[in-house]
């Protein structure tokens, strides 16, 4: 039978209907001698061939021209050119069933026992699900089927039913995104992609947002997020010691909370986790998952374990009065330190939900948040107004990193701003000795001569966090270019800068980038 994916918590199994649904016309036809099927359309977009509110019913009958020009009859496996694919599905069942209708997911198998598809590697199954809004109803097709290509489906709750977007990666790039990250299997045995809610797994595997789930012959399980454009990709390959069709609990989840720029010790930091924008930010239901932490160094941090797969957004507050609330003014403007994920900039309100909203599938996730102050005292990021700024980071060679901090940038080298994503071969070395290509952080500060240091906290693409030694610099007047080290491996850096010690609590500044890039191998 075909791979299951579960997707709790969805229930029903709409692959197992439909491939009822379409053995069961196939008994028909040899019983009663009729030829492949398809559904017509009336003049008022009624399906004659899915059961709908009017009890109509599926009528086997001629399959059209169009129907044989969504799927090639011969393709390769893995099947590329899904996008496309997917598309002319969508136009053909919404011409042939109802024009509402969306495509909910792709299940693609090698091998099984239908297949409506021919690979060099065998024969392929594909179908297309789809959800109409109108009718409140499912429905299959499964192009070149013998057994007809459209496949009544069930009533469903519109809450389950999430589109896939127009567009997504193709089935080949995520298997070459799985085999990186250390797939086994030559032959890959199932793929299925669905725009997955809150909760959703496959096995062990934390699901959210459109995913492909792709099987080995080996049992081997990965999830690619599919969503574009590509930021290099959400990639994770289910434990060793579980297979395809294991059911285990979720272990080692968590969603781990630095916390940044406190202006002292006192009190201690609350950190609250929102699955909606409902109450936020302010959690005066007392519905966010709620976790305090101690102070140490103007540090703090706070772990949230055994969190589903879904989006969330974290509000973090210094309560140094120990109210234990978030203490706002009548105009929704904080009274008291306060930082969100994301870091957005706080001033006269609170950001909102979707400022603040991050995406969590499973396994362990690091952010870092800094906390700001209402009137601008203490560790907070800088402003436009702060005396120094992380103004963006730039890639020299080493005659520049060679003159020292205050080396001046080549005219024609580029600012990356903060948050930027580094893609394509920008800033790669071009020789063996790696002595161009250095990512240095431009620092441009207005003030008298001080002391700072610039740290960096590197999360690699391939997994894990490193904390570099800071480098510690003097701040003169003008800008400042602080080489960041050997910075070659793809991932996500937090970059920050703190200075000017003459109060006894620095002012800060963070910044972060992003590498994804495709570096030729020197």
């Amino acid at each position: 039978m075909p791979t299951e994916i579960d997707c709790r918590p969805r229930v029903g199994r709409i692959f197992i209907t439909a491939i009822a649904a379409s053995l069961a016309i196939a008994f028909v036809c040899v019983v009663s001698g009729c030829h492949h099927s398809e559904v017509s359309s009336s003049s008022s977009g009624t399906s004659s061939g899915v059961a709908s509110s009017g009890g109509s019913s599926f009528v086997p009958r001629s399959r059209s021209v169009a129907a044989t020009q969504v799927l090639p009859g011969q393709v390769e496996w893995p099947v590329s050119g899904v996008p496309e694919i997917s598309q002319r599905a969508l136009a053909y069942v919404r011409s042939k069933w109802q024009p509402d209708a969306f495509l909910t997911s792709i299940q693609m198998e090698l091998g099984g026992g239908i297949a409506n598809a021919q690979s060099p590697s065998g024969g392929v199954m594909i179908q297309f699900n789809f959800y109409s809004p109108r009718q409140q109803r499912t429905l299959t097709y499964m192009p070149n089927s013998s057994a007809g290509d459209l496949m009544p489906g069930s009533s469903a709750d519109p809450n389950d039913q999430r589109a896939m977007p127009t567009t997504f990666m193709d089935l080949p790039v995520a298997v070459g995104k799985l085999r990186t990250k250390g797939l086994r299997g030559k032959q890959i045995k199932s793929a299925h992609i669905e725009n997955y809610g809150r909760g959703s797994y496959a096995g062990s595997l934390g699901l959210f947002g459109p995913e492909w789930v792709i099987d080995s012959a080996l049992d081997e399980r990965g999830a690619v997020l599919a969503q574009l454009p590509d930021r290099g990709g959400d990639v994770r390959l289910a434990g060793s010691e579980e297979n395809a069709t294991g059911e285990q609990e979720q272990v080692g989840n968590n969603i781990h909370v630095d916390i940044k720029g406190l202006r002292n010790n006192r009190g201690q930091v609350y950190c609250w986790l929102f699955t909606s924008g409902e109450d936020f930010p302010a959690n005066g239901s007392g519905n966010a998952a709620s976790t305090a932490s101690r102070i140490a160094n103007r540090s703090a941090a706070c772990d949230f374990e055994n969190e589903d797969p879904g989006s969330y957004a974290i509000v973090v507050f210094h309560d140094e009065d120990s109210r234990h609330v978030l203490d706002l003014n009548p105009n929704g403007s904080p009274r008291e330190g306060v930082g969100v994920s994301n870091n957005p900039a706080i001033s006269s309100a609170m950001p909102n939900y979707d400022a603040a909203a991050f995406p969590y599938r499973s396994g362990t996730m690091n952010l870092t948040i800094n906390i700001q102050y209402p009137n601008g005292v203490g560790a907070a990021p800088a402003t436009a107004k702060a005396p120094g700024k992380l103004t963006g980071f730039a890639f020299v060679n080493g005659s520049v990193t060679a003159q020292g901090p205050h080396a001046q940038l080549p005219a024609d080298a580029r600012i990356y701003p903060p948050g930027s994503t580094i893609t394509g071969t920008e800033g790669c070395p071009t020789n063996r000795y790696h002595t161009d290509g250095m990512i240095v952080a431009v620092i441009d500060y207005q003030g008298r001569p001080t002391a700072g240091k610039v740290s960096v906290t590197r999360r690699p693409a391939t997994g894990g966090q490193f904390d570099n030694a800071p480098y510690y610099l003097d701040l003169d007047p003008g800008r400042t270019l602080q080489l960041l080290g050997p910075i070659y491996e793809n991932g996500s850096y937090d970059v920050h800068l703190e200075y000017d010690y003459n109060l006894g609590q620095g002012k800060t500044d963070f910044a972060n980038f992003v590498l994804a890039r495709r570096c030729p191998i020197r």
